[in-house]
């Protein structure tokens, strides 16, 4: 309730490798509750260096999660957490690519329409990724993406309805 008496002491919620599992989610929470602008930089860089731990793709999802929480919270760093979870659609993990295509989606909802979304260059990247995802809250957010900005794109748009409908009765609800 009072993050301002912890903020002090941020660095001993950092996760450590041997943490059990509900620790680290824990202390994920309670890095996203004591972020603010003056250590802002220092949670990210520390959530970024969570997202090598590839081999716990479960708390892989969780740190792209908190990173998404951050930018929603602290303003001044949404851009460039936006070039950050595009960056990770590359990734060999499926898990964190999925989850960064989700948190993509969430922070490009909460920015004002009429604002440039620089995604101009990335929806043909997702547009080729649509065709390896399978998680479907993960395809859903890129659909969505397309849709909203179709504009920065025009050609992109009927080419993925087109990609989509043939398999549209065997997807799943998302």
């Amino acid at each position: 309730t009072k993050p301002s008496l912890l903020r002090p002491s941020i660095r001993e919620f950092f996760v450590l490798s041997f943490d059990f599992a509900m620790v680290k989610e824990l202390k994920l929470r309670i890095l996203e509750n004591l972020v603010d602008e003056t250590n802002v930089q220092m949670v990210l860089r520390e959530l970024q260096a969570y997202i090598c731990w590839q081999s716990l793709p479960e708390f892989v999802t969780l740190a792209v999660q908190s990173i998404a929480h951050v930018a929603l919270k602290i303003s001044s760093v949404t851009d460039s957490c936006l070039r950050g979870l595009v960056k990770m659609l590359d990734s060999k993990c499926e898990a964190l690519a999925c989850e960064a295509v989700v948190a993509l989606r969430a922070l490009l909802q909460r920015r004002q329409k009429n604002m440039d979304s620089g995604l101009g260059t990335v929806l043909p990247h997702l547009v080729r990724y649509l065709e390896d995802l399978a998680a479907p809250t993960a395809r859903a957010s890129v659909v969505w993406i397309i849709g909203q900005y179709q504009s920065e794109a025009p050609q992109l748009a009927p080419d993925v309805i087109r990609k989509l409908a043939k398999t549209f009765a065997t997807e799943r609800q998302e």
